[in-house]
């Protein structure tokens, strides 16, 4: 799009740029002509779309692997190889129309195509508001084994509309099979439950890893190890809640009853723990029954 700007001031008719121009000098390290082609023949099925010139397409950011275009209610990524070229597909990930890595030994590019989202989600929000909204999203997701280890404000999103993952482009409704977007899992584990508009999903996925992969990187600038080490922490915290309140079978005898405890009570409470286990063939000594007496 530098190339709109330098245009502009050469008394050069922006109308009259043409798309494949404009990306082959924004991308000008793509040498592969194939490729080119490609790009830029995408691009134009979106412009064509919401019928919008050429010069209304916007660097939308930059990141440390690719390059990322606004192209009216569409985002287009093009850059380097991943970190992780295939992805955990969770719910609170960003559904794309694709995800992959195009052209051959000679040059590889990456290409994506994503919905358009509130990237100034935490307007308004203080810096702790916003750590507790990615935390929130960061421990969901850690739940179900996926490690999201670039947990940064600028990596999420709002979305504007449901993550179902289906574009409907030029009269065509169009949905990328698991391979064309990425996924680890095949077609029947995809995710069946769908984030509605608003909600916070994760936009730049070069950072998801499966819990079971051994090698897991992170951002320097990321809260991935705060977050990670609270989260332990308060799970353990609930696990040790959680046992210290499970109460045993005389406590909760106890408890129901609020009374002095008689014999016949406890009598009655043995005999029937030994009517069900008979009713479930398991074997029981009668020892037992005369330890709860004498307690």
């Amino acid at each position: 799009m530098n190339l709109i700007h330098l245009y502009s001031e050469m008394d050069v008719e922006i109308k009259k740029l043409d798309v494949e121009t404009i990306l082959a000098q924004t991308f000008s390290y793509i040498k592969d002509p194939n490729i080119q082609w490609v790009i830029s023949s995408m691009a134009k099925e979106m412009l064509q779309d919401q019928e919008l010139t050429p010069d209304k397409m916007q660097i939308y950011g930059s990141g440390k692997y690719s390059k990322t275009i606004k192209i009216g209610e569409y985002v287009f990524k093009v850059g380097e190889e991943r970190c992780t070229p295939k992805i955990k597909n969770d719910l609170r990930n960003i559904q794309p129309l694709f995800r992959r890595r195009i052209g051959d030994n000679y040059e590889k590019v990456f290409i994506e195509v994503q919905n358009l989202v509130d990237k100034e989600w935490y307007k308004g929000l203080t810096e702790e508001e916003i750590k507790e909204e990615l935390y929130k999203v960061f421990s969901e997701m850690y739940d179900r084994g996926v490690r999201w280890t670039d947990v940064r404000k600028e990596n999420v999103g709002r979305l504007l509309k449901p993550n179902t993952g289906i574009y409907n482009i030029n009269g065509q409704e169009l949905k990328g099979e698991a391979k064309a977007k990425g996924f680890i899992e095949d077609e029947s584990q995809e995710q069946i439950e769908v984030l509605d508009a608003g909600e916070l999903v994760v936009i730049d996925t070069d950072f998801i890893f499966d819990s079971k992969q051994d090698k897991i990187s992170y951002g320097t600038n990321s809260f991935y190890k705060e977050f990670k080490e609270r989260y332990l922490k308060e799970k353990e915290a609930r696990l040790a809640n959680k046992e210290e309140n499970t109460p045993t079978l005389l406590t909760s005898v106890l408890e129901a009853s609020k009374t002095a405890v008689t014999h016949k009570d406890i009598e009655t409470v043995a005999h029937s723990v030994v009517d069900y286990n008979k009713s479930k063939n398991i074997q029981i000594d009668t020892k037992d029954t005369k330890k709860l007496e004498q307690r």
